[in-house]
């Protein structure tokens, strides 16, 4: 084969990769499940390393019926270099987990979301290594469904807890 076959070769590949097709173009949906319509408050509770005390969020959201995914939960993990992978449904509960890369820095974790009428509840856990320590971060969901939509407002966003500092 001349050498001109094989550049033209080369170019076809190269030409048939970079075209998007629907099969590879789009992504499957995100596996979701389903809270029921409503006014939700969601309480979430982060637990970094070296952190004495969980930082807690708490927001009010109306919830329509699109379904809740690992990333309507994480809406940070993209930027962070996230990818959610093997996102299942079974039942009422959600589970998926996580892989991340940014900076040269590798991690992983899994979380659940689980249903239960009008309550939910889920927890992820993102493992990592630094200073050749293994550490962890946490993030723990509360939901409760409030009634019918309304106004859709964060209400608080707070680095501490509800419970006392022992470490005075």
């Amino acid at each position: 084969m001349s050498k001109k076959n094989r550049t033209g070769i080369l170019v076809l590949l190269l030409a048939a990769l970079l075209t998007p097709t629907p099969l590879l173009a789009e992504e499957p949906a995100e596996a979701g499940i389903q809270l029921r319509e409503g006014q939700w408050l969601f309480n979430v509770h982060i637990q970094m390393p070296m952190q004495s005390k969980p930082t807690v969020q708490k927001f009010k959201t109306c919830i329509t019926n699109d379904p809740v995914t690992a990333s309507t939960l994480m809406p940070w993990a993209e930027s962070q270099g996230c990818k959610i992978r093997n996102a299942k449904v079974a039942g009422d509960r959600l589970t998926w987990k996580l892989r991340c890369r940014k900076s040269g820095q590798r991690s992983r974790g899994q979380g659940e979301f689980e249903v239960d009428g009008d309550r939910a509840e889920g927890k992820a856990r993102i493992n990592f290594e630094m200073g050749g320590r293994q550490m962890s971060v946490v993030t723990e969901w509360e939901a409760e469904r409030l009634g019918e939509c309304s106004e859709t407002t964060a209400i608080e966003s707070s680095p501490s807890t509800d419970e006392p500092d022992n470490d005075e």
